[in-house]
């Protein structure tokens, strides 16, 4: 009887030092998953892993789109993007992200999380196969860019409509600068552009001209 007790008893312990073994993978899985779904990501974007002409069937006699810069995010599944405030040149110029002209009368700039894209059925095809539909970033903790100003003609000084910008001088012909969302909202959205000339400045035509852009976000 004494030997069956022994078997019974050390058949418990076993039991149990599984289950709890099993209980600590499982815990421990979870919170990796965990963990993993709320890690902080990064993404810089510039000239050589972009997008700039797609293609739409929203507006008739319009059918190329470049007011949308989109590029794949790190899984490869889903594309973001970068509303620019005018269609960007297409060219093999590789030394900018993108440029904007003259800041009057609606600025010259950019949007990140705009719905524009919402309202139209957009492409990476001339044959409309490639359907796209960009994602915005959510959770946003910064987002950082470069400025060139290099000459006379670049504008400088920049505002946002939400959140915190600020710049640091890199070098002579370098600004870089950084916005921070001011609260927690999944899928804050601002825009970015020139701060107002002066009105007896010249010349007016000049350039926003922004070399590359950083994503500092979760999700």
């Amino acid at each position: 009887m004494k030997s069956k007790r022994k078997i019974i008893l050390l058949s418990s312990i076993l039991t149990i030092s599984a289950l709890t073994a099993l209980t600590s993978v499982l815990t421990l899985g979870n919170a990796s998953l965990l963990y993993a779904d709320k890690q902080s990501r990064q993404i810089t974007i510039d000239a050589h892993n972009t997008i700039h002409r797609l293609y739409q069937t929203s507006t008739p006699g319009y059918p190329e789109y470049r007011h949308l810069i989109i590029f794949e995010m790190l899984d490869k599944q889903a594309y973001g993007y970068v509303t620019t405030s005018q269609a960007q040149t297409v060219d093999d110029d590789d030394s900018f992200l993108m440029t904007m002209w003259n800041s009057n009368p609606a600025g010259a700039g950019f949007v990140i999380n705009s719905d524009e894209h919402q309202i139209l059925d957009l492409y990476l095809d001339y044959e409309r196969t490639q359907k796209v539909e960009p994602v915005k970033f959510r959770n946003i903790d910064r987002v950082e860019f470069n400025v060139d100003t290099s000459d006379y003609y670049r504008y400088v000084d920049l505002v946002a409509t939400t959140g915190e910008l600020s710049f640091q001088i890199i070098d002579e012909n370098t600004k870089k600068y950084t916005w921070r969302p001011d609260n927690s909202e999944e899928y804050q959205q601002t825009r970015i552009c020139a701060a107002p000339d002066p009105k007896d400045f010249e010349p007016y035509n000049r350039v926003l001209w922004i070399t590359s852009m950083t994503f500092y976000y979760s999700c």
